[in-house]
């Protein structure tokens, strides 16, 4: 758990000054979560439309070229809040088609986020 004011990695990913910024942007926004020119592009997420997960509203979120990731990467996140908590589900995808072992392609990650399922 993280507790509100403080970040001490215990969940990856998940800084609530950062999440903060990502929940208040609207649909095709962009933003950078980073302001040094020299790693922004790494930390820019656009607000894509809401994806539905476990018969619950997420909001989704996609960074193509995120920071430290080879070329072809992708990032998809997804926010979603129930019953006072905010569930953070995100992974990295292989754009490329490489066939690399351990690479998850976009088809294949959508289809093992369709079968999430909550239980709060």
């Amino acid at each position: 758990m993280v507790k509100e004011g403080i970040y001490n990695n215990d969940v990856y990913n998940y800084d609530p000054a950062e999440a903060d910024i990502l929940l208040n942007m609207q649909v095709g926004e962009s933003k950078s979560l980073r302001e040094d020119l020299n790693v922004e592009s790494g930390f820019t997420y656009q607000r894509q439309p809401d994806t539905m997960i476990s018969d619950h509203t997420a909001q989704t979120y996609e960074n193509v070229q995120p920071w430290e990731f080879p070329g072809g990467t992708k990032e998809i996140r997804y926010y979603l809040s129930l019953n006072g908590c905010t569930y953070l589900i995100g992974g990295y995808l292989d754009t490329t088609r490489s066939n690399q072992p351990g690479a998850i392609m976009e088809d294949l990650y959508h289809q093992i986020v369709a079968t999430v399922q909550l239980m709060p």
